[in-house]
């Protein structure tokens, strides 16, 4: 028995290296997930605004009366099943302000996902991963999924309901944008950062006794 002793620190020694090595990589790609996303939206806010064309995601339902406005819709592409791109030139103030928001929102949301999975792998790696920051990180992760998510997606909805208006078409039913993920996914969140709170105690609790 006491031979086996040296081996089997050694094996949780490595064990505990590649795992985290596997966390820290886990981190760096959502850093760089997140530095992506900043740029994209940046790019979509500038195109939003000075571009002469913007590409704006349709309902199925749109799709076909998108196709078939004359009043500044260059076609459509990415068409699938429940949706499609209009490519939309010489579009109004008041659909590029639209489309700009969606673009700043949804970056918004996006970063705040991949610094909150950084959060969560440093605290991995540290061996805590029950800690206030992680959990408020948690909670704000929760509140920007269902405030800033559904008002990324409300503003979609409204920028699809004003093309119609402008192109004298049948309203496009904005429900069939707006999508109730984030939504959702913010409301377990919420529960999640609860279950973090009881980890945080037992943590606390459990602390020198090994």
């Amino acid at each position: 028995m006491s031979a086996r002793n040296p081996v089997l620190p050694s094996k949780k020694r490595q064990t505990d290296a590649a795992t985290a090595v596997i966390t820290l990589v886990i981190a760096s790609v959502a850093a760089l997930f997140g530095l992506a996303m900043t740029l994209i939206g940046v790019l979509g806010i500038v195109n939003a605004f000075v571009g002469e064309e913007l590409i704006i995601p349709v309902s199925a339902d749109a799709a076909a009366s998108v196709a078939g406005a004359e009043a500044g819709a260059n076609g459509l592409a990415a068409a699938t099943f429940t949706g499609a791109d209009a490519h939309v030139a010489n579009a109004s103030g008041l659909v590029r302000l639209l489309v700009g928001s969606h673009a700043l929102l949804s970056m918004v949301v996006e970063v705040s996902v991949a610094a909150t999975i950084s959060i969560l792998c440093i605290a991995l790696v540290r061996g805590r991963p029950f800690v206030p920051l992680l959990r408020r990180s948690i909670v704000a992760l929760a509140f920007v999924l269902v405030i800033v998510g559904s008002l990324a997606r409300a503003a979609l909805a409204f920028a699809n309901l004003e093309l119609a208006t402008e192109w004298d078409l049948a309203a496009f039913p904005p429900a069939a944008v707006f999508d109730f993920t984030p939504m959702i996914v913010g409301v377990v969140l919420a529960l999640l950062a609860t279950a973090f709170t009881v980890g945080e105690r037992l943590q606390r609790d459990t602390e020198g006794l090994v």
